[in-house]
């Protein structure tokens, strides 16, 4: 029972540090008129958790791609492979 508590604190928090990192790095970038924009912590962890979980996430990296030409796409692959190498495959460690 305490490992999957600490398992699922584990992840929020690191969903949590990465949705404040995506906050400062593409705040103000994507608009007000889409819904998975990064100007609010909720909105970002949100979004970063529709990355992690790889449920339509590549509708994150074409709004990115739009804004952030040559970096945006960047960040979300980025934030997408990290999350799946380390988290994805954690029942191999186990």
């Amino acid at each position: 029972m305490y490992g999957i508590a600490n398992m699922v604190l584990f992840l929020i928090i690191i969903n949590y540090i990465s949705a404040l990192i995506a906050v400062q790095l593409l705040r103000g970038d994507f608009g007000n008129n889409t819904y998975t924009n990064f100007g609010e912590v909720y909105n970002s962890f949100l979004s970063i958790y529709q990355v992690f979980s790889s449920e339509n996430w590549s509708d994150i990296l074409y709004g990115a791609a739009i804004t952030e030409i040559p970096l945006g796409q960047t960040v979300i692959v980025l934030i997408f492979v990290t999350a799946w190498f380390l988290f994805g495959n954690c029942e191999a460690l186990f």
